[in-house]
C-alpha cells in the first residue's frame, strides 16, 4: 500500500514536471508571436550536456524595451538531440505587458528538439509507472490465487508455512513390540516417511 501511494505521488510529480515543460514552450511561442522586437539585446549563460544527447541552457538576457530602458530576464531551455546555434543572428522579443517574459530566435529554431525532450520524459514516466502498476497487479493476483488455493485445500497452508520456516518438525507415536522386534507405526508416521524405526533386537 505504501509503495502504491509512493508511486502515485511520483506519478503526480512527474505529471506536474512534464506539464510545466510543455507550458514553458507554449508560453515561449506566444511571446514570440505577439511580442515586441528589441532593438538591442545581449545574451550570456551556460550550456550543460548530459549523456551526449540532452542539453540544457541557462541564459541571462539583457535587452532594451520600447522606451530604450535596459531590462534583464532569465530563460532556460532543455532539448533532446539538438543545440542552440549561438553563432546565428539573434533576435529577442519581449511581452510589453510583462517585459520579464522574453523569447529568443535561437530557441524557436530548435522547437522540435525541445518537444522531443518533453515527449521523452513523459514516455519514461508513463512506462515506469505503468510497469510498477503491472508488477503490483501481478503480485496482488498471485496473492489472491494463493489465498483461494489455501482456502480450498487447507493442507497447502501447512506446506506453505513449513516451506517458509526452513525447519520441519513432525510429531509421531510408535509402539515397540519386544516380541516381534518391530515397531508399530502410527498413521501419522506412515504419512510422513523419512523417520527411521528403531533397529530390530535379537533375542
Amino acid at each position: 500500500m505504501l509503495l502504491l501511494l509512493a508511486a502515485v505521488g511520483v506519478a503526480a510529480g512527474s505529471a506536474v514536471l512534464v506539464s510545466g515543460m510543455a507550458a514553458s514552450i507554449l508560453e515561449d511561442g506566444r511571446v514570440w508571436r505577439t511580442g515586441t522586437v528589441s532593438e538591442h539585446a545581449e545574451v550570456q549563460g551556460t550550456q550543460t550536456t548530459s549523456r551526449f544527447i540532452f542539453r540544457n541552457y541557462d541564459l541571462q538576457v539583457s535587452f532594451a524595451d520600447a522606451s530604450g530602458e535596459v531590462r534583464s530576464a532569465t530563460v532556460s531551455y532543455g532539448m533532446l538531440f539538438g543545440s542552440l546555434d549561438v553563432d546565428a543572428p539573434l533576435e529577442v522579443r519581449f511581452d510589453p505587458a510583462a517585459p520579464g517574459r522574453v523569447a529568443l530566435s535561437w530557441a524557436q529554431d530548435v522547437l522540435v528538439a525541445r518537444w522531443l525532450q518533453v515527449l521523452f520524459v513523459g514516455a519514461v514516466m508513463v512506462l515506469g509507472f505503468g510497469g510498477f502498476l503491472g508488477w503490483a497487479g501481478h503480485k496482488a493476483l498471485q496473492r489472491f490465487r494463493d489465498v483461494r488455493a489455501a482456502a480450498a485445500r487447507p493442507e497447502l497452508q501447512l506446506l506453505g508455512v513449513l516451506a517458509y520456516s526452513g525447519e520441519v518438525e513432525h510429531s509421531f507415536r510408535a509402539k515397540w513390540n519386544t516380541r516381534s522386534g518391530h515397531v508399530e507405526q502410527s498413521e501419522r508416521q506412515r504419512r510422513w516417511p523419512g523417520f527411521t524405526s528403531p533397529p530390530s533386537w535379537d533375542g
